[in-house]
């Protein structure tokens, strides 16, 4: 017992020096690489390419959009980086109702609806025709998947959202909607419980400027009161999973093999062949969750058959494979090893060091820890 004890003891000092020392001492040029690496579908399982920065999030100060930092060109940066400030931005990332707003919606946004999505199309056409310019010509997009020219718009969704509601934010009619007190803000939920979707809030209605972004045959752009819409907002990681199964018809399982991402990571991809791809989704979870002491990462611990499910028989062959690549000279960005929920539940303890770090360290700390995260990501598809 007592060397039970002390060996987790070691572990999780092993990761409380990799939080404080490892990602702070990293150095400027490698995390202002993980600003530029494209998410695919592969490696995230999906188009919202919410990654850590994620949480800049598009909100209003005094009436007014808040300003943008180059370094976080597709989000808002509220001049405030600690944890607890971006646990407060991931909620912000969540529908909310109120008879205030409803009322809003009825005198301010709806008489002027038409001409809110008379500018939202020509945004919209605007930034279609920046995003494929740069398809075209080879440079990056952040925060979008990596599709041919010939796909675009499906899966950017995020991408069109965040640059349509920077421009639209800067029009005095939406000046004017936040003025009177209207919510004004980018928003992530799940629809008609079987899709993932990026909107803007206005009051009480949902403006969508990517609709296509799943079918192509969609109006590009549509206002739809929050009452006709089938939304809700992400709760947990379970809900989360049962949603993203049938929207990227994958199977996900327990990611007990990368112990100090499973907080942020909970989730392994199961593709064809025995292919295994490292699936994070949404992190407005994780800074809800480890600002409200893991109330989601918990239940997923609490669930012993679902914690302790075996490998189906060709993807236990592709983690053995990979176990003996990392051992072989060639490991990983992170330790891997398999861990029973026990010490999984137990390493929680030393993510707690981010509560500490002061707020000019905060936001290159969790882009490191991104960096992490993505290398982890193409090591595996390698």
């Amino acid at each position: 017992m007592a060397q039970a004890e002390n060996l987790n003891r070691q572990k999780r000092r092993r990761l409380d020096r990799f939080l404080r020392e490892n990602l702070r001492g990293m150095s400027r040029t490698e995390s202002s690489q993980s600003l530029t690496i494209r998410k695919t579908k592969r490696q995230t399982g999906g188009e919202s390419g919410t990654g850590f920065p994620a949480c800049e999030l598009v909100q209003t100060q005094a009436g007014k959009p808040v300003s943008h930092s180059k370094a976080s060109r597709d989000r808002n940066n509220l001049g405030e980086s600690s944890l607890a400030a971006y646990g407060r931005r991931a909620r912000g990332m969540q529908i909310v109702r109120s008879p205030d707003q409803a009322s809003l919606a009825a005198r301010v946004v709806r008489p002027a609806r038409e001409e809110l999505l008379r500018l939202a199309r020509a945004h919209r056409d605007a930034v279609d025709a920046g995003l494929r310019s740069d398809l075209a010509a080879g440079r990056p997009v952040p925060n979008a998947p990596e599709p041919s020219e010939g796909d675009y718009p499906h899966g950017f969704c995020f991408a069109i959202c965040t640059r349509v509601f920077e421009r639209l934010s800067k029009e005095p009619l939406v000046q004017g909607f936040v003025a009177a007190g209207v919510v004004w803000k980018t928003v992530y939920f799940i629809q008609d419980g079987r899709l993932f979707q990026n909107a803007i809030q206005c009051g009480d209605d949902l403006l969508d400027v990517a609709n296509d972004s799943c079918d192509p045959a969609l109006e590009p752009v549509v206002c739809t009161p929050l009452e006709e819409v089938g939304w809700e907002n992400l709760r947990d990681y379970r809900q989360t999973a049962t949603v993203a199964e049938k929207y990227y018809k994958a199977r996900l399982f327990p990611n007990r093999f990368f112990p100090l991402l499973f907080p942020v990571a909970p989730f392994l991809r199961l593709g064809e062949g025995g292919d295994i791809a490292l699936f994070w989704h949404e992190h407005m979870l994780f800074f809800q969750d480890i600002n409200e002491g893991w109330p989601r990462v918990g239940a997923l611990l609490d669930d012993a058959e679902w914690m302790e499910q075996p490998l189906p028989a060709p993807h236990a062959a592709r983690m053995r494979e990979l176990q003996s690549k990392a051992g072989s000279g060639a490991p990983p960005p992170v330790d891997l090893r398999e861990c029973p929920p026990d010490e999984l539940r137990a390493s929680l303890a030393s993510w707690e060091a981010l509560h500490e770090l002061p707020a000019d360290s905060f936001r290159l700390t969790i882009t490191n820890l991104d960096l992490h995260l993505r290398s982890t990501a193409r090591w595996l598809l390698r």
